[in-house]
């Protein structure tokens, strides 16, 4: 649990940056991109275009390498590359629902891109038909990749995996023990996702205001129009290895504690509303909710004290970072559109990391061992376009029959008579009463036989009495 509440807290770091990078001298073009990344209209359907690629390049250190690096080590760095090189994702995504998002279709379609693109036949796809107010009537279909269907005899052959909603509920209510009927539906979960997004938006904001990177980061604006034909604006974002480096030191230094602790706050109030509502299903989910109301209260109490020390390693840290090359030429480099109507509807650019990693290991790391790495260079190249934002969007079922697919429901059937078979079996032909066997099964020398009382007999065959082995 703690883990995962330090992961929100370094995801609200993040988006607090972000946020600043667009504010950085309240220039009229920033202003207007912030606008529309806190819009927060409904978006009720919409069509999606996604491309993610990867690269990685490990680059061994030329000289005076250290005497345990080998010939293999750079063979494993040449391999990483190949296998990144090339590796990344392409998605599509149809979304449509009424308003109060209780009956929602989409259409997700998703082709991985591994080992260099060598690998095929990895697209998969995922079609949901959801009825809000009845969960008998909400299914979904999987489109399943060649290459995971041929692993199991039962999806052999099989191009779709289905779902009921209502069937798979009531076998894990039978079988784990989890309340279905009490799930929240998805109008609660919308209307509660406004609710716990406002306090948290507003903290960012006011955290994204305080700071003085004291450095543009939009580097200007030009007509857009989209491949629907929407017209909007682009908006360059630009940040550099010293742009970000005196972005993470604002965030450390020009946010007030108070503002922090709001920050904070709102996030943990929010994951405890969200998993409030999930309460009544089971306990695993009681124990959750116990555990950050728990962490809430902890936080509470020590939270000045943390914040002091976690304020002086930061900077200590970032002080011996200022020698270490982080971000490569380009950086973070993003043009973001943003239509007529105030939604943002592209992401087009690359996130270019070019870490100076003998450097790091020696400044920040502190190590008195020669690395047998120079640098590590990593980038991700992105390409996002949502269109038809709150327009007519066509999503249709896959077609689904007996013969070309296979449901979860059976699945789990499958596997319960299958637990159902072996404990049976256990007991019939290898019973836990604890009379059948009482001692250990002697082994050389290392086990004395036992009388019946758990005493050491002398040794004989015939007195020789057995305990269970598990």
């Amino acid at each position: 649990m703690k883990r995962k509440l330090v992961v929100r807290v370094l995801i609200m770091v993040i988006a607090v940056s972000m946020f600043a990078a667009l504010l950085s001298g309240c220039t009229k073009d920033e202003l207007k991109l912030f606008s529309a990344l806190l819009n927060s209209q409904p978006v009720y359907s919409y069509e999606s275009v996604a491309s993610v690629e990867y690269t990685l390049d490990i680059v061994p250190t030329a000289s005076s390498r250290p005497s345990y690096y080998s010939d293999s080590t750079e063979t494993v760095y040449r391999v990483l590359g190949a296998l990144y090189e090339g590796a990344g994702y392409d998605m599509s995504v149809k979304s449509t629902s009424d308003k109060e998002y209780s009956n929602v279709k989409q259409e997700v379609i998703v082709t991985p891109r591994l080992f260099g693109g060598r690998l095929e036949n990895l697209t998969t796809g995922l079609w949901a038909d959801i009825d809000g107010s009845d969960n008998s009537k909400s299914n979904l279909y999987v489109l399943m990749p060649k290459l995971l269907s041929s692993i199991s005899k039962e999806t052999a052959g099989k191009d779709y995996l289905t779902m009921n909603l209502g069937k798979v509920y009531d076998l894990l209510s039978a079988e784990a023990g989890f309340d279905m009927s009490k799930m929240p539906d998805n109008a609660e979960l919308a209307e509660l996702a406004l609710e716990v997004a406002k306090p948290i938006m507003d903290a960012i904001v006011k955290a994204a205001l305080q700071l003085k990177p004291d450095e543009l980061y939009i580097s200007g604006s030009r007509p857009y129009t989209d491949s629907n034909w929407q017209k909007g604006v682009i908006y360059t974002l630009r940040i550099s290895d010293s742009g970000l480096k005196k972005l993470v030191r604002s965030a450390v230094n020009d946010i007030e504690k108070e503002v922090v602790k709001e920050v904070l706050d709102a996030a943990i109030d929010g994951t405890i509303a969200i998993i409030a509502s999930y309460a009544d299903v089971s306990e695993e989910y009681q124990d959750m909710l116990e555990q950050l109301i728990g962490a809430k209260e902890y936080l509470d109490k020590g939270f000045d004290f943390a914040y002091d020390l976690a304020i002086m390693v930061a900077n200590e840290y970032l002080d011996k970072l200022e020698g270490v090359r982080v971000l490569g030429p380009k950086g973070f480099t993003f043009d973001i559109g943003v239509d007529s109507n105030g939604f943002v509807s592209l992401w087009d650019g690359v996130i270019d990391v070019s870490l100076d990693f003998a450097g790091f290991e020696k400044r920040v790391l502190e190590s008195s061992y020669p690395s047998d790495i120079k640098r590590i260079d990593f980038t991700i190249k992105i390409f996002y376009e949502m269109t038809r934002i709150n327009k007519v969007v066509y999503v249709e079922m896959p077609e689904v029959t007996s013969a070309n697919s296979v449901s979860v429901e059976r699945l789990i059937e499958a596997s319960m008579a299958a637990d159902s078979y072996w404990e049976n079996y256990y007991s019939s032909y290898m019973p836990y009463d604890e009379d059948y066997y009482s001692g250990y099964l002697p082994y050389e020398e290392d086990y004395a036989p036992c009388d019946e009382e758990g005493g050491v007999s002398n040794y004989s065959w015939s007195n020789v009495a057995f305990r269970p082995v598990w």
